[in-house]
């Protein structure tokens, strides 16, 4: 159904996208679509949720495989494992991380950009021995 969810909302956007129209395009009844979802914004979130961890565990694998001399070039893979989601992530150039549906859809509390912020910063911190994790969230 994410899957769906995603090619949906790069063809007709998330105002345009329904339940009725997802279950649809994922052959499922719509029950199946309201056993897990209550609504379209859930699925969406589930969709947004799915988008950061994937970018996160890429990002983690980049990590792991590449010898990085600073912290900004770790930031600077950031920012390319971003554009590479958005050229080829279904769904990810319309939705991002959630924040055209809803700038808290990530986590009631904490706006979208703040979560993505934090999550990075866990893993630059991990990478570097980075220190002071509350100056490198606003680097």
């Amino acid at each position: 159904m994410l899957d769906a969810c995603a090619e949906l909302v790069d063809e007709v956007g998330y105002e345009g996208l329904t339940t009725t129209l997802l279950a649809e395009r994922a052959e499922v009844a719509i029950g199946s679509v309201y056993q897990f979802f209550p609504d379209k914004r859930a699925i969406v979130q589930a969709l947004a949720m799915r988008n950061m961890d994937g970018y996160l565990q890429s990002l983690s694998a980049r990590f792991a495989s590449e010898t990085f001399a600073h912290w900004w070039d770790g930031v600077d893979a950031a920012i390319d494992a971003y554009i590479h989601m958005h050229r080829s992530v279904p769904g990810f150039r319309t939705l991002h991380f959630g924040d055209v549906v809803d700038l808290h859809l990530l986590d009631a509390e904490r706006d979208n950009n703040a979560v993505i912020a934090d999550r990075l910063a866990e893993l630059l911190v991990e990478q570097f021995q980075l220190m002071d994790r509350a100056r490198l969230r606003f680097a």
